[in-house]
């Protein structure tokens, strides 16, 4: 579930996103294979934290976002991690007042052994938090 924090996490912070409840799937493929079965999860965004999706994961930690792009409708970026593994990557997250649809690459460095994996990620609003 990382992986979908850090997409998360790069979302605008302009985006028309709407608060409520909301579903997040998570696909990872690892060298163009199916990794782990896709992780679901449901989290319930405030009227504040819809203004600033990546609020809801955290900021700071070991990660910094560069070359960050927003049209109103995508917005893409770069990142570099550098614990507790090496991560450096791109990515880009369509997003709309109901959904949220984006995708990251990464190059992870685990001990020397490359491991490149792409997260699909796609999230719909469910309606008003429970």
């Amino acid at each position: 579930m990382a992986f979908v924090a850090v997409l998360v996490a790069c979302a605008p912070a302009q985006a028309d996103v709407r608060p409520g409840e909301w579903e997040i799937e998570a696909a990872v493929t690892t060298g163009g294979a199916q990794g782990i079965p896709p992780v679901h999860q449901k989290q319930c965004l405030s009227a504040q934290e819809a203004g600033n999706p990546g609020r809801l994961f955290g900021q700071g930690g070991s990660c910094q976002y560069a070359d960050r792009k927003d049209n109103g409708a995508e917005f893409s970026f770069t990142l570099r991690c550098t614990a507790p593994v090496p991560i450096t990557g791109h990515g880009s997250v369509r997003y709309a007042a109901n959904s949220i649809d984006g995708t990251l690459d990464l190059r992870i460095d685990a001990s020397g052994t490359v491991i490149e994996q792409k997260v699909r990620m796609t999230g719909r609003l469910l309606g008003p938090c429970r």
